[in-house]
């Protein structure tokens, strides 16, 4: 988190709504999987293109996906104004087309409207009123609102771009940044400038880099607020390159080259990539990586279209397990394939090292030890629950035992997959074992006009659990965000000084011992008065509103948190589908539904164990019926205005 960049700045060339614009652009990234205060990754491009999948996929058949698009394009013809000023007539013909039978022209119609997305038609517009509002001194608390909607659409649009999340999060920081001088002329900078580099080359090729660093230092002195700002457009119309990854490959050797599927595995010895070596002739070239030349693991070289070499990595990743899988399917060997995605390197079609990365993996050595669990950390609570689950054999389990021992497994081999697409189909394994009742018990549990299903009461089930620790998990949420900023530093300079007699109050003292909720929650009035920063007094004047039993904006938000997990449960549905039928899927996306799947397959596990050792005497059906029973007796007390008795 960047709290000082404005230092460089004076007052008069920065607006409050600027400085807010760089702390929301932070916390929606920071905080994308969390419902309360993180970016959600439903958007209007993004529901476009499920429509089209959903038409190719299954022609529409499914009534509950169906019914769910519908709901989102009327929302977005009612109420975003970004969609009625610029894609209005062509959401009006979608929404049209939802009464009728011809789901080929639905999904033409969709596809002419993803092309003016995937244009930046719609980037540029949120982007123009954002501007609009940032260089306008006189912000209201409506329009930090707008501020904070438009910033989570560009973000979106920028991942689905080909950016990957924490690229993006650098962005602002890298168009308000300035340069680190070194010497006399030499600059490394983030900033997007414009200097190309071959305006500076001779005609031997040679650069003259004091005069291309030179140009930068002016460019970059000279810069606008506005030109800043305008600097963002670049990030998205920015063209992809077409790029080679190498990665090293444990588990397979040989001296030779082998073109499997779009991956060239070769060995070093007799083919090498990167022709700009930075190695003298005595060494070894970087692609051996820790290898000789008589004992050396191959590599995988595969061609990527990139904009954002991190996101690329993960497209490029899966390219090579893909081949890797059939290497495996036809031959055996007793060490395990693993690309070694540590240590890699990007080269550019002219042979040129661009980019590389050396971390130390955690398989090996003092990381893999350094990076272990540490056994003290685990209590008597933890063990008392472990112990009873695991007192009866598999013989004598019933059959919400023998779920539970089943979806340990599959969390376990979750957590530890290689590939995110592993995780994903791993974590559904573990909602769906829960959901093994009888379809009588489905019906009566989740009644609809169509036939239940598991996946029905799947999402009921998450959505329930998930709002229903709403209470207890916004609160310690701010809590962690607060003694975040309170003990780290930029520099000598801490993120957050709070006094130090609110410090102890508020448990954010944290070695004076246990700390309870309620106690923090308690010192909302004085926190909000001590905070001056608009996205943190913001955070806590929500909070307080909502602990101090304002009725309205409990229910509100509770409903909201529910529709939100169950929008999300089957998005999460669609993408396992997709996964398993080898369809088409947005690589992009994976990460932020990997987590979602693993939150979501954490909530019913450790429900499920919890309940077990509370009432042995629970069964599958009784387990989900109680979770949705729990939350509708929670939402009727709000809509009759009852006060809520949570235990925080």
């Amino acid at each position: 988190m960047e709290m000082y960049i404005w230092d460089k700045y004076k007052d008069s060339e920065v607006t409050a709504a600027l400085k807010y614009w760089l702390d929301v652009w932070e916390d929606l990234i920071a905080n994308s999987n969390k419902n309360s205060y993180g970016i959600s990754f439903i958007s209007q491009h993004l529901i476009l293109l499920d429509i089209i999948d959903e038409i190719e996929l299954n022609s529409f058949k499914n009534k509950e996906v169906k019914k769910f698009y519908q709901r989102k394009i009327n929302e977005y013809v009612k109420d975003y104004s970004i969609i009625k000023s610029q894609f209005q007539t062509g959401f009006q013909l979608i929404r049209k087309e939802f009464d009728g039978t011809n789901h080929m022209y639905l999904s033409q119609l969709c596809k002419e409207m993803a092309k003016e997305f995937k244009s930046g038609k719609f980037f540029r517009g949120c982007y123009s009123r954002l501007k609009q509002l940032l260089l306008d001194s006189a912000t209201g608390s409506d329009d930090y609102k707008t501020i904070k909607q438009l910033t989570g659409y560009l973000i979106i649009e920028l991942v689905l771009a080909g950016y990957d999340l924490q690229s993006i999060r650098k962005i602002p920081i890298h168009l308000f940044g300035t340069y680190k001088l070194y010497g006399d002329n030499h600059i490394t900078t983030n900033f997007p400038h414009r200097v190309k580099i071959e305006r500076f080359k001779s005609n031997n090729d040679q650069v003259d880099f004091n005069a291309y660093y030179k140009a930068i230092k002016e460019e970059i002195d000279k810069v606008t607020i506005t030109e800043r700002l305008d600097r963002l457009l670049t990030y998205f119309f920015k063209e992809k390159e077409l790029y080679t990854f190498i990665f090293n490959i444990e588990g397979l050797i040989g001296v030779g080259e082998w073109l499997i599927r779009d991956v060239n595995f070769y060995s070093p010895v007799v083919k090498t990539y990167i022709q700009n070596s930075m190695r003298d002739e005595n060494k070894l070239h970087e692609e051996f990586f820790h290898g000789t030349k008589e004992n050396h693991f191959i590599n995988a070289a595969v061609q990527v279209e990139v904009l954002d070499i991190a996101s690329a990595k993960n497209e490029a990743v899966e390219k090579v397990e893909k081949a890797l899988d059939m290497i495996r399917c036809y031959y055996s060997s007793e060490v395990n394939f693993e690309v070694m995605t540590e240590e890699y390197y990007v080269v550019d079609k002219h042979g040129r090292n661009i980019s590389s990365s050396f971390t130390a993996s955690k398989r090996q050595g003092w990381f893999k030890w350094h990076s272990s669990f540490v056994m003290d950390r685990i209590n008597e609570d933890f063990l008392n629950l472990s112990n009873h689950i695991h007192t009866k054999d598999k013989s004598s389990q019933t059959p919400l035992e023998s779920k539970i021992s089943q979806s340990l497994r599959w969390y376990r081999k979750a957590e530890e997959a290689p590939t995110m697409e592993d995780k994903i189909l791993a974590y559904w394994i573990v909602i769906e074992n829960f959901m093994n009742v009888s379809d009588e018990a489905i019906a009566q549990m989740v009644p609809t006009k169509e036939k239940s299903s598991k996946f029905q009461l799947a999402r009921e089930v998450i959505a329930a659990l998930n709002t229903k620790t709403v209470f207890y998990r916004y609160g310690w949420e701010l809590f962690h965000y607060l003694l975040y900023l309170t003990s780290s530093f930029q520099g000598e300079r801490k993120f957050l000084n709070l006094s130090e007699e609110l410090m102890k109050k508020t448990g954010l003292n944290v070695e004076l011992g246990k700390v309870y909720l309620q106690s923090f929650i308690d010192e909302f009035d004085s926190l909000e008065q001590e905070v001056t920063r608009e996205i943190i007094k913001e955070k806590i004047s929500f909070a307080k509103k909502f602990y101090k039993n304002e009725n309205q904006l409990q229910k509100s938000m509770l409903e909201s948190w529910k529709k939100n997990t169950e929008d999300e449960m089957l998005l999460l549905y669609r993408l396992r589908n997709k996964i398993v039928h080898n369809a088409h899927y947005d690589y992009t996306i994976l990460p932020f539904y990997e987590e979602k799947a693993r939150i979501f397959a954490s909530q019913i596990l450790r429900y499920a164990v919890e309940e077990h050792y509370r009432l042995p005497s629970i069964d599958l059906e009784s387990l989900s019926l109680k979770a949705i029973v729990e939350i509708n007796i929670m939402m009727q007390r709000l809509k009759n205005n009852e006060m809520l008795d949570i235990e925080i």
